[in-house]
């Protein structure tokens, strides 16, 4: 399969997506890995919402999209799901209730958000003080820890 950006209808040159000998794709551009679906990626999305809980009828950031997985997750508790991810090919993986917004979370990211999960790695403590300008009131900051 061939990722197609959504908004230039191109396959990005610098994306390569490969498939792992457990059946699970990878991401990368150049030598880095953007993303994946494999089991590790699936236990952190499940961890993610035994934390979050309670999620019906609340909204929720992902930072870093990747192939979709977390949202997937959490899509069975009925949330608003905002996704901001920098890569814009990576929207095929979200279906249309998902709100994707493409680019650099740090200066797309608006509104209040009842849980905020940072996909990315570790954020840094300006990351976690802008993260928590964007958390609603009792939010809930997954990934920081």
């Amino acid at each position: 399969m061939r990722i197609l950006d959504q908004r230039t209808r191109q396959v990005p040159d610098d994306l390569v997506e490969q498939v792992h000998g457990l059946g699970y794709r990878l991401l990368f551009r150049g030598d880095k890995l953007v993303c994946d679906d494999g089991d590790e990626t699936y236990a952190r999305a499940a961890k993610f919402a035994v934390k979050a809980r309670n999620l019906q009828g609340k909204t929720v950031a992902w930072i870093g999209g990747g192939f979709g997985v977390g949202p997937r997750v959490f899509d069975v508790s009925n949330c608003t799901q905002t996704i901001y991810e920098i890569e814009p090919a990576l929207s095929e993986f979200f279906p249309p209730r998902f709100t994707f917004v493409p680019g650099d979370w740090h200066t797309a990211i608006t509104g209040l958000f009842d849980v905020i999960v940072y996909d990315l790695g570790l954020p840094t403590p300006e990351e976690i003080t802008l993260l928590n300008l964007h958390l609603a009131a009792n939010g809930k900051l997954l990934g920081a820890d």
